[in-house]
């Protein structure tokens, strides 16, 4: 079975032969028969996208970086590059766009993606005092602790008082490269590198539910915004990373305010906690906390 690029497939032949072809026949039929070969359509596009991928055939991208969290998807999945443009306003189509390597054809998350959700929880220490408490507890966690019990008790790290401009200046350091006022030279900063699916660990989680090696990568899913109460809503269909696929985040990170290893403790709660992607308020982007913990990798020691 031959693997098709599936960002080729969505974004370029999704649409092509619909141009170049259907649409034309199409052009002398009426209003509703032309609704429903269009639709007939994109059901076969769809079956295309959907059909599971050999996965001993796949070549996964190799790791960047030194530092790797895993995370595996749960139930409904993950939305990502929703705001990338994907419509041509016929029935049957997809509506939302999509985020997916342009080499290997497969759903990634950018790095600028992850910085940005790992950072927003960052943001928000110089207007709300959770964020503050939030991120303290992490740090203040059984997990990163090693510490006294005297500075624990004063909701102190490594001697240092964890308040709002603690986090601003750790703020600065990870994400803007600036340390006590100067730029960090951009080999000493803190890298995000694009999160990916690991071929090998999916393959693992996989063997354990299908006894196979067939797996389906993407799936679809609706929402139905109800516009006008009195009127039944127009249900759009999206496409969506499935659950039970391993993503691996990867970053190159430095030691710092917080050691490398703390950084990736650090980092690991808030994506877990907070999600990535779209819709993460009704359970798109959730990871499976058990599985995470286990994937935890540290190559250097704390201070």
């Amino acid at each position: 079975m031959s693997i098709s690029n599936l960002g080729y497939l969505y974004f370029k032949e999704y649409y092509m032969d619909y141009f170049e072809n259907y649409n034309e026949k199409y052009r002398n039929l009426g209003d509703k028969e032309k609704e429903k070969k269009t639709q007939e359509y994109y059901e076969d596009k769809d079956k295309k996208l959907f059909k599971p991928i050999d996965m001993e055939r796949v070549s996964g991208t190799k790791k960047i970086g030194e530092d790797f969290l895993y995370f595996k998807t749960t139930y409904p999945g993950l939305l990502i590059g929703s705001g990338l443009i994907h419509s041509i306003g016929v029935k049957g189509e997809s509506k939302l766009g999509f985020q997916f390597d342009y080499t290997t054809g497969l759903p990634i998350i950018n790095g600028s993606s992850v910085k940005g959700a790992i950072r927003s929880i960052f943001d928000l220490v110089d207007k709300k005092n959770e964020a503050v408490e939030y991120l303290k507890g992490i740090i203040l966690s059984e997990n990163m602790l090693e510490n006294s019990l005297k500075d624990y008790e004063l909701g102190k790290y490594n001697g240092k008082e964890l308040n709002g401009e603690y986090f601003k200046t750790l703020r600065e350091e990870i994400f803007e490269g600036i340390k006590e006022g100067k730029n960090i030279s951009m080999y000493q900063r803190d890298i995000f590198y694009e999160a990916v699916i690991d071929i090998e660990e999916t393959k693992k989680i996989n063997e354990k539910i299908n006894k196979n090696n067939d797996i389906q990568i993407l799936g679809e899913d609706y929402i139905t915004p109800h516009k006008e109460p009195l009127k039944n809503p127009n249900p759009i269909k999206f496409i969506k990373l499935m659950p039970n696929i391993v993503l691996r985040f990867q970053f190159d990170l430095k030691d710092g305010i917080l050691t490398k290893d703390e950084k990736l403790l650090l980092f690991h709660q808030i994506i877990l906690d907070l999600g990535v992607g779209a819709k993460t308020n009704i359970g798109y982007g959730r990871f499976d906390d058990k599985y995470t913990k286990s994937k935890i990798q540290f190559k250097n020691t704390k201070k």
